[in-house]
């Protein structure tokens, strides 16, 4: 299958719950849209609206231009997507996601960020050297710091995720019954019942 040059940073929180979700998705995989889809796009205008007028000074950021859904990519780690926020202040660049579930950040969803940040950095020539999650309905903050773990496992994600969507088959999973009995895909995973 050819790959487009640039994949959505996306896939990789996708890759991380289960690698053949975005095998599936690349291949056009028919699907209903699942509920939280809409539950997380309502949620998203929420948190835009409110981040509007929020007060960022108890993160240092209180004279940064709020830049809702911007577009970012990066060649050379061969990623484009849309970040939710980017915080551009004078010496940093600071992207941020906002997340439905009322828990501390996944690997998967640091990861996302991470690779955001990256890209940001790239784009707008400001170091990054933080992120943040805004999580849940009571929009708790949960800080992310780069570090070179967490860059190198992103970039290691990034190289398998490309490498299992040039493949012919379904990757496989190591994704365990909680995870496929809620995922849209599990009819199309013969192996999984």
């Amino acid at each position: 299958m050819m790959l487009p040059e640039l994949l959505p940073a996306s896939l990789l929180r996708q890759y991380l719950f289960c690698p053949r979700v975005p095998w599936h998705m690349r291949n056009g995989t028919p699907v209903p849209e699942p509920m939280w889809v809409r539950q997380g796009t309502e949620h998203h205008l929420r948190q835009r609206r409110l981040t509007r007028t929020r007060k960022l000074a108890r993160l240092g950021l209180d004279t940064a231009e709020r830049c809702f859904e911007i577009s970012l990519s990066d060649d050379e780690l061969g990623i484009q997507g849309v970040v939710d926020l980017l915080l551009v202040e004078r010496h940093e660049v600071v992207p941020v996601e906002f997340k439905l579930q009322d828990a501390p950040p996944t690997t998967a969803i640091q990861l996302q960020l991470i690779a955001y940040g990256l890209m940001a950095e790239k784009v707008f020539d400001r170091p990054f050297r933080r992120g943040l999650v805004i999580s849940g309905s009571r929009t708790r903050t949960y800080p992310v710091k780069r570090s070179r773990s967490l860059e190198r496992r992103c970039r290691k994600v990034i190289d398998n995720l490309r490498y299992d969507l040039g493949a012919p088959f379904l990757p496989p999973s190591s994704a365990q019954l909680n995870k496929c009995t809620q995922c849209e895909y599990l009819p199309r995973c013969n192996d999984r019942y």
